[in-house]
């Protein structure tokens, strides 16, 4: 063997070992949206009178009554108040509990709750990774409903507390973390936090790397293995 095969054999060999594991997570993002695409999707919609009975607190549901949402303090900006006051409003009839995560209190969780992730956590290179991050944590913690800052609402999310985990589709496939309910220590929500630090790579681009280790991508990727 020649000088610059054995030469080519090595940086062949070099490269394997130091983007193995990017290209398994392009692999597995590939597959899974592939995948995603072919899925049969249907819809449930709940029954009016069952909702209804619901809100009377005449039927126990999985998600129990907690509003979260997040900010860095308690001073939300100016333009997200009223997105924020409504979805207080739209649950104030059926006493749900609200509850607004400073950065603070989000670390403390996690600091508290989930030591193991911390080191993740506290490594994150952009912030609205630990954004995204600590809201699947609170999820599986107390359960309840996420809501994004920016998201109002016109009505009571009863129908979002009939599952272990519900959350929107998105375009073009998958399914988002803007809005989320879960019921506390969700099986498919302890899939995805453990999974966490195995998407947790350098990517190069912001964009990329917050969608495939924070967001979208993770959870369309374990929706297989729903709780």
């Amino acid at each position: 063997m020649g000088f610059k095969t054995r030469l080519a054999l090595a940086v062949v060999v070099l490269l394997a070992v130091v983007f193995h594991a990017y290209v398994r997570i392009f692999a597995t993002v590939a597959y899974t949206y592939i995948y995603w695409g072919i899925l049969p999707k249907s819809i449930n919609w709940v029954d009016a009178a069952r909702e209804t009975r619901a809100r009377k607190g005449e039927i126990d549901l999985p998600v129990p009554k907690l509003i979260h949402q997040t900010w860095v303090d308690e001073h939300v900006p100016e333009k997200w108040q009223a997105a924020q006051q409504s979805c207080i409003d739209a649950h104030a009839a059926g006493n749900y509990t609200y509850k607004l995560w400073t950065d603070q209190q989000g670390l403390e969780l996690i600091r508290d709750e989930y030591p193991w992730f911390l080191p993740t956590y506290e490594a994150y290179p952009y912030s609205i990774q630990r954004v995204d991050a600590v809201r699947y944590f609170i999820l599986h913690k107390y359960g309840g409903i996420y809501i994004d800052l920016d998201m109002g609402c016109n009505r009571e999310l009863t129908f979002m507390r009939e599952h272990g985990f519900t959350a929107p589709l998105t375009y073009p496939v998958g399914i988002s973390n803007d809005v989320m309910a879960a019921q506390p220590g969700n099986a498919y929500l302890e899939r995805v936090i453990h999974r966490l630090q195995y998407w947790n790579h350098w990517l190069l681009i912001k964009y990329v790397q917050v969608m495939f280790s924070t967001v979208r991508s993770i959870l369309t990727i374990d929706i297989k293995h729903p709780g």
